[in-house]
């Protein structure tokens, strides 16, 4: 996962941009901008669900890997 700050081509106006990588498949899977008012500011794990939950005070991010199988 990767965010910053920069300029969104959706609607050419600031935001805060946030990716997600797939590493094993080497896709994109989510990527798209946000208010550009905060940073996250807190980073929660699920070890039954393995998945990652980005916080700020407005906006949480959450990425859980699919399961086997789904593509």
């Amino acid at each position: 996962m990767a965010a910053a700050g920069g300029p969104n081509p959706k609607t050419g106006g600031r935001s805060y941009m946030v990716a997600v990588l797939d590493k094993q498949l080497g896709k994109l899977r989510y990527y798209d901008g946000h208010q550009e008012n905060a940073y996250f500011m807190a980073v929660t794990t699920d070890p039954k669900t393995r998945g990652v939950e980005f916080w700020r005070f407005d906006l949480r991010v959450r990425i859980v890997p699919d399961e086997p199988g789904d593509k």
